[in-house]
């Protein structure tokens, strides 16, 4: 019997995998609104304040924009911006890359926006793949810190779980560790050099490719080792995660939910780190279940 080509072969498998993640997500989600009458989500729209609504929807949008403000300094730090034009193609790589991670499991965005980057640009995706990586290296230590401040102000409540204070310390332990590596990586005359200039990891055209591909990458990452570029990446970072808090306290206030700054950086935390490991599409599931764990500790029941 004919045989599928290997590439239709691995599009139906990708596809599988992002119905079956689709799946979970949907039966996840409809879990946790089993019990919930379809009166009592109406209602609780309905104490909804639209202002409040907005505001946060503005929050959140200042947040995206410092997102890509944040990459272009970047990519402008290790020459990486278009040569000519392409003033929003960060816009538009950023936004494909976050549609990506929507849709698709394993958060393939990540690796998309610098391909995609990459390619328009005319610039080596491996030094864009590494500005990217710097960027997640930088969130993943804000939502650590911001996780270590919740569980400091929520001390004296009493409503520090273990599961929080493990996600918090795990997360710091992980970016400590990649940033480590990353600075590893970032500095200079790392790949030693034979006399063709190839690096020492093989012989060979595979080789060569290899270690281009590296070189380039440690150019990107390179940026940490610049002090005026870490200290904006760090202002920028703490900025973008301080929107996101705000805007997680703005809506629990208009949603009438218990309001506090350690409840709001709680769930910046644990949605984030949520999301990021378990990947389902559109985060659905996921994110609802752990809002609702989070807030079942201030007494708000899934059923009001």
């Amino acid at each position: 019997m004919p045989q599928d080509p290997p590439a239709l072969s691995l599009e139906r498998s990708h596809w599988l995998r992002v119905a079956v993640g689709l799946l979970l997500a949907l039966s996840l989600l409809g879990y946790l609104v089993a019990d919930v009458s379809p009166r009592a989500v109406m209602e609780a729209f309905g104490r909804i304040s639209w202002v409040g609504f907005v505001l946060a929807a503005l929050l959140h949008g200042a947040s995206l924009a410092l997102r890509v403000g944040r990459w272009q300094g970047l990519l402008q730090a290790c020459e990486c911006a278009p040569s000519s034009g392409g003033r929003w193609l960060a816009w538009d790589a950023a936004f494909f890359g976050w549609l990506v991670n929507l849709v698709f499991p394993a958060r393939l965005g990540e690796l998309a926006r610098p391909l995609m980057y990459g390619r328009a640009a005319q610039r080596p995706v491996a030094k864009v793949l590494g500005t990217s990586v710097v960027e997640r290296v930088a969130d993943l230590t804000m939502v650590g810190i911001f996780g270590l401040v919740a569980l400091t102000l929520l001390a004296a409540s009493g409503k520090v779980t273990s599961e929080l204070a493990s996600l918090v310390w795990a997360s710091l332990v992980v970016a400590a560790g990649v940033l480590v590596l990353l600075l590893l990586v970032g500095r200079r005359g790392e790949i030693e050099t034979g006399p063709s200039g190839v690096g020492r990891v093989g012989s060979g055209k595979l080789a060569e490719r290899f270690g281009a591909l590296l070189r380039r990458f440690r150019e990107g990452v390179g940026v940490l080792r610049v002090p005026r570029t870490l200290v904006r990446l760090a202002l920028e970072s703490t900025l973008i995660w301080g929107l996101e808090a705000a805007c997680v306290a703005v809506l629990l206030a208009t949603s009438g939910f218990p309001v506090s700054l350690g409840l709001a950086l709680a769930h910046v935390v644990v949605v984030t780190l949520s999301v990021s490991v378990v990947t389902l599409p559109f985060g659905l599931g996921v994110e609802q279940a752990t809002t609702v764990g989070l807030l079942a500790l201030w007494g708000v029941a899934l059923v009001d």
